[in-house]
């Protein structure tokens, strides 16, 4: 747990942790952390990742299995002894490109240092290393920051690190691939990629350097700035700049400051600032925001008061808009980058106080609208400018935004255009999902609705649903090895919520003698059908907006949405609509037919299929309380929910021993073991007893 909580923020739920998976993009926590089963492992219920330290470290930080090994070995101090190299000899890998940057940044280092002391020595390799000191101390950065990020000075000659390379026995072709070295054009041979530059090494999360970047001294030199380019280690649109060195303090204040530039971040740390980070010369990318997302609540953008500003601070908002992060917006007083503010008397003074001062991301977006907006004369004019607000809202992700949020950002819409808030959502374009092959349903009894959608009746007569999970529509698949038992499970605890949604917000005992909400115990990430997921994430959004969930709502938002649930009857969410309260009833059933003059699409297929899910999934439970000749019926819709609640335990459990199982599992299973084992699931999920199992082994 120590080391996945140094790269994820963990949340203690029950006798695990759970946090975003940083194996997909995820937006509500579906990795769990496991670590009194008496082995430690992790598993998202959403992609299906899973595994141990050494499978965590090979996934997150793109490793071999021996590189893995040997960083977790040097973590615990632990000697690893080699007894052969797996790797084909001459063979260019990570850990040479590691190798070959470590050397290419002590000689730079050593470069900087020397030119402090007295035996500097002359010629150009000299004098390089004084321009570089003289503008960090320019800069005012002390050795102890120096040192810290590993800054150093490359020779103004063509061959200073090649030279040394040459006399350590180092090949050539590592430094090549690493960027280091660049190939003559004409002739053999290469020469040194950076020259009379001031040298700032760029480091993974784990502080090994993957690349550098390279600051002119002579004025007259041009580019300004040169990067490596990128590499097996190194993409410019991941890696964010003093990330190995802000990532604690991040993870502890669940904040993160975003700049520009290498010396902006070293002042920010220099002066305790230290959960600050940069972008690399590039635009903000999703890569970007999935990095921070993990490991904070809140991105704190710093961006120039300018047009030019104010415009990147847009794309960023956008590359953040649907990730489930507080993002907030902060230009500094008087134009002042924060290397320049940072140095005056008052800097970090004013510095935090511009920084409590940031705008959140929403409300920046709205205020530059209202400029938008107000500058339109004519009516046409502002309903086109009104109407394009929305649609690129909705483009952004604007149905998965929190409900107080959204209705917040609708509220501010009102007041500035003078439209009800409730003709502002009505006219939100809904998004789509993106298109799937189609595939007809399942063959079953549903009829649709019949009456009043609270009434169970009515339910008795639409018949028993779907008897197998909904697949090849427009949700993600289930993950191939799902199993039906726990398919069973799930639809079992589902059943049960849906008739007795107030059971959401019911205390439970956890093992530990803590207490959770059920829905906080049994969230929905945590389950492995999409279906399953979509439903139960649609009702517990509900209840969290304090809105109604009555099955005719619920119905309402899968069919508005798919995915995206409490995006379509977003009034009633609002208002909380109750059963005292006069509605327009169910919508119509959408026509199943593809394609044809129906023109169903498969948006609509798709809602549909869930929308009959939860109506057969909520008779199930109905029955299983109401109807004494249903098998397994009988007790309280509280004894039910216990029930099943118990038997899904039982179905996680055994699902995750499997996996263990399987996975650890290096060896082929003789064709008898394996039949012997397909009989034994196969009669556990009939319910046999012990006898019956023995007795078919047996045959």
């Amino acid at each position: 747990m120590a080391l996945i909580g140094e790269h994820v923020v963990l949340k203690r739920q029950g006798r695990e942790h759970v946090g975003l998976c940083p194996f997909h993009d995820d937006r509500s926590p579906s990795m769990h952390v496991v670590t009194h089963k008496g082995t430690s492992f992790y598993k998202c219920f959403a992609c299906g990742t899973g595994g141990n330290a050494i499978d965590f470290v090979m996934g997150y930080h793109h490793m071999e299995f021996g590189e893995a090994l040997r960083h977790l070995a040097e973590r615990a101090g632990i000697q690893l002894s080699h007894t052969g190299r797996s790797r084909a000899p001459g063979e260019i890998g990570r850990a040479e490109l590691l190798e070959a940057n470590l050397l290419a940044m002590r000689y730079f280092r050593k470069l900087l240092t020397n030119a402090k002391t007295s035996d500097a020595g002359a010629g150009r390799a000299a004098s390089a290393g004084v321009g570089a000191a003289r503008i960090i101390a320019e800069r005012r950065i002390t050795d102890a920051m120096s040192e810290a990020f590993g800054l150093g000075a490359a020779a103004d000659r063509w061959d200073g690190l090649l030279e040394t390379i040459r006399a350590r026995g180092g090949d050539e072709r590592a430094f090549l691939a690493a960027g280091l070295l660049r190939s003559r054009q004409e002739g053999n041979g290469s020469y040194d990629t950076f020259r009379n530059r001031l040298i700032f090494p760029i480091c993974d999360e784990l502080g090994k350097p993957i690349a550098f970047g390279g600051r002119k001294i002579n004025p007259e030199d041009e580019p300004k700035y040169v990067n490596s380019p990128e590499s097996p280690l190194f993409s410019k649109s991941r890696i964010l700049y003093g990330l190995h060195l802000a990532k604690q303090a991040i993870l502890a204040r669940r904040t993160v400051v975003v700049t520009e530039g290498y010396t902006d971040v070293i002042a920010c740390h220099q002066a305790g600032l230290d959960n600050v980070v940069a972008t690399l010369g590039t635009a903000l990318t999703r890569d970007h925001a999935r990095v921070l997302k993990r490991l904070c609540e809140t991105v704190i953008l710093l961006f120039d008061g300018d047009e030019a500003g104010m415009k990147a601070a847009d794309r960023a908002v956008e590359v953040f808009f649907a990730e489930p992060i507080d993002v907030r917006i902060c230009t500094l007083p008087d134009g002042l980058d924060p290397d320049d503010l940072l140095r005056q008397p008052d800097g970090r003074a004013r510095f935090e106080s511009a920084l409590a001062q940031s705008e959140d991301a929403l409300t920046h977006m709205v205020r530059r609208f209202a400029l938008q907006f107000s500058g339109a004369q004519s009516l046409s004019g502002r309903q086109q400018r009104l109407e394009a607000m929305l649609s690129h809202l909705a483009s952004l992700g604007f149905a998965s935004v929190g409900g107080v949020r959204k209705r917040l950002v609708l509220s501010a819409l009102s007041d500035l255009t003078g439209v009800p808030m409730h003709e502002i959502e009505r006219s939100l374009p809904h998004e789509t999902i993106p298109k799937a092959p189609r595939r007809a349903l399942a063959d079953d009894a549903s009829g649709g609705w019949a009456g009043d959608a609270t009434d169970p009746a009515a339910f008795q007569r639409a018949g028993a649903g779907f008897a197998e999970p909904v697949r090849g529509n427009d949700l993600d698949p289930p993950p191939a090895d799902l199993p039906p038992y726990l398919v069973e499970a799930e639809r079992s605890f589902l059943a049960a919520v849906l008739r007795q949604p107030e059971s959401l917000s019911l205390p439970v005992l956890i093992e530990d003698g803590e207490r959770l909400s059920l829905g906080e115990a049994f969230p929905a990430s945590s389950f492995l059908h999409p279906a399953h997921r979509a439903i139960l994430d649609v009702l517990i959004t509900r209840q969290e907006m304090g809105a109604s969930v009555e099955l005719q709502y619920v119905l309402d938002d899968l069919r508005r949405g798919g995915r995206q649930p409490g995006s379509g009857n977003a009034q009633d969410a609002a208002r909380g609509a109750g059963p005292g309260e006069t509605t327009a009833g169910p919508p119509d059933r959408v026509p199943v037919e593809t394609g044809g003059p129906f023109g169903t699409s498969e948006t609509e297929l798709a809602s549909t299929m869930l929308c009959d899910l939860a109506s057969s999934l909520f008779l199930k439970g109905h029955r299983r309380i109401e109807t004494p000749s249903v098998a397994g019926s009988g007790g309280s819709a509280t004894d039910l929910l216990a029930q099943c609640r118990a038997d899904l335990d039982a179905a996680r459990a055994r699902y995750l021993c499997r996996r263990q199982m399987a996975g650890a599992r290096q060896t082929t299973i003789p064709d008898e073991l394996s039949s012997v084992i397909q009989s034994l699931d196969a009669l556990r999920q009939r319910g046999n007893d012990p006898a019956a199992i023995a007795r078919s082994v047996r045959s």
